[in-house]
């Protein structure tokens, strides 16, 4: 039952004695009218199990109506004591259709419940619907309640001291800030720009003795890797690097990452990395291939090439046949549809797949999308890397009704993916810049308030152009007329 397998349970039923038969036949009913436990249910049989049957009856109230069920609940308390366990079940279950919900009471209930430590979801779901309304209060009271892990984060630490800062404690907002400004990412920079500091992205390139990497230059199986790569034989190449990789130790696999970028195996280098756990040589961890492709491209569209850089990284970690589980394509990861649709603009013939996949093929239509939905979002970065990510449709969906910091909308994207792919292509902006030779700039000067107008700006653009798809049509209607006219 707790399992939802209820045509099992059912089953099962005819093998209880009959004196348990009775307490599975209330707990069905329950089951299939929980809006009976609004009023006084009695139901007979152990007590433990009995204050199972009302948490499950609660959690399936709340499906059906989650007013209903707070009200059930509410009542149901008065009269049970219920086991913790059971009563963070049962205020979970309310939470989560909370959150679903545009309740006017969705904060306030929210306020009453403690989730569980190691609920991960519900504590960042509370505190993202609080954010949403700006609710300052609960913000810096709820990211006291993390979990430890969380509670040190930089994006909660990052909240912790935006809403400090909102309400007036200016030293403690600092001192929250000071201890994320290190941090490579996403919130670190926004807490130095908060600070007016430099940036530090403490680059440290890998130190791996000469034995290791003469014994790693001799390693069949990396060998035979780089030799499936010079094949074009990608696929096995991948498997001979892992099966070679996988259990070595930090300074060999270290090695093995440098060894990889010398042979211009970056997506090899960066993923051997991350096994290894080491983030601080930006050199490995952040190629320039195909660098003279990307700054024609980007030059072409007038993009940045940091930030194509940054999409390519994010998108495919330079895996140039990589293929994603959605059918997405190549190094900057475009649908077929959305590729051949380019491409028609561009004159330019990709029928097939394959030629979607070749790197300066891909670049082209990955750069000439990025400025599609650019232009389509009035040049507001941030939410063109939403739209290459989620679609400009649902982008244009999301926007708020009155005008927010930027900060606060990502926050707040209802896609998990989408608002983590957000941070990482803005990180990694920052970091290609300097890769690049650029000196960064601040992450917030490309991060303007996000405005609803942007809807009023596409529905003109509509109107406009069937106003003009109207007036053309006229247009031939009357050169027809007048041509039969003439004919006659």
């Amino acid at each position: 039952m707790q399992n939802g397998e209820v045509g099992l349970a059912r089953y099962l039923r005819r093998y209880l004695p009959a004196s348990e038969k009775a307490w599975f036949d209330q707990w069905l009913r329950i089951h299939n009218h929980p809006e009976k436990l609004v009023k006084r249910v009695k139901l007979k049989g152990p007590d433990r199990l009995r204050k199972i049957i009302l948490t499950h009856g609660i959690k399936r109230l709340a499906r059906k109506n989650v007013t209903t069920a707070i009200r059930a609940w509410n009542r149901l308390q008065k009269d049970n004591k219920f086991p913790d366990r059971l009563q963070k079940q049962a205020e979970r279950a309310i939470a989560m259709r909370m959150l679903r919900s545009r309740h006017k009471d969705k904060l306030k209930f929210l306020d009453t419940i403690q989730p569980h430590a190691t609920d991960t979801q519900l504590h960042e779901k509370r505190l993202r619907a609080a954010l949403s309304r700006q609710e300052w209060k609960l913000i810096e009271k709820w990211t006291q309640q993390l979990p430890k892990h969380l509670k040190s984060s930089d994006e909660w630490r990052y909240w912790r001291a935006r809403a400090l800062g909102e309400l007036g404690q200016i030293k403690q907002a600092e001192t929250e800030l000071q201890k994320i400004i290190g941090e490579r990412s996403f919130y670190g920079f926004l807490a130095a720009d908060l600070l007016q500091v430099e940036y530090d992205l403490n680059n440290q390139p890998l130190q791996v003795d000469s034995s290791t990497m003469q014994q790693l230059e001799k390693n069949q199986g990396l060998l035979r890797s780089r030799e499936m790569y010079l094949l074009n034989r990608n696929t096995s190449g991948r498997r001979e690097w892992r099966a070679a990789t996988r259990k070595m130790n930090q300074k060999q696999q270290q090695g093995a990452a440098i060894l990889a970028h010398k042979w211009g195996l970056h997506d090899r280098a960066i993923i051997v990395l991350a096994d290894a756990r080491s983030w601080d040589d930006l050199k490995l961890r952040f190629p320039l291939e195909h660098r003279q492709r990307v700054d024609k491209r980007a030059k072409e569209k007038n993009l940045e090439s940091a930030w194509v850089f940054a999409v390519i990284r994010q998108e495919s970690a330079f895996v140039k046949d990589a293929h994603s589980p959605a059918g997405a394509l190549g190094l900057m990861q475009l649908m077929p549809s959305t590729a051949r649709s380019t491409a028609r603009q561009l004159k330019l013939g990709v029928r097939k797949k394959s030629r979607i996949l070749q790197p300066d093929i891909n670049i082209r239509l990955g750069t000439a999308y990025l400025r599609v939905v650019l232009n389509e979002l009035e040049q507001n970065r941030v939410l063109a890397t939403a739209a290459y990510n989620a679609g400009p449709g649902r982008v244009r969906s999301w926007l708020p009704a009155k005008p927010i910091p930027a900060d606060l909308w990502i926050a707040t994207v209802p896609f998990d993916e989408t608002r983590g792919y957000l941070k990482k292509v803005l990180a990694y902006t920052v970091i290609y810049e300097q890769r690049l030779g650029q000196k960064p700039a601040r992450i917030s000067d490309s991060m303007p308030p996000v405005q609803r107008r942007l809807r009023k700006t596409a529905s003109i653009k509509r109107a406009k152009q069937k106003q003009v798809q109207q007036k053309r049509a006229k247009q031939k209607q009357v050169q027809k007329d007048d041509y039969s006219i003439w004919d006659i």
